[in-house]
């Protein structure tokens, strides 16, 4: 995006809940993200590495990571 952060979506294509779960260092974002869901217009709060939730069946997840100072 064009203040640095980025936008990533996690995709349940299955008939269950399932777990998302995104590793920072494998989509280029930085080790320690600030992560606020898009939809829901929530701070999800800093996570350093990976980030993990819950996914409803045929549901996506919308979030912004930006860098934790």
């Amino acid at each position: 995006l064009h203040d640095g952060s980025k936008a990533v979506g996690i995709f349940n294509l299955g008939a269950e809940t399932a777990v998302g779960k995104l590793n920072f260092k494998e989509i280029g974002a930085a080790e320690k993200c600030l992560v606020r869901d898009l939809w829901r217009q929530k701070d999800l709060g800093g996570r350093t590495e990976t980030f993990e939730t819950r996914i409803p069946a045929h549901g996506v997840v919308l979030l912004r990571l930006s860098r934790a100072e």
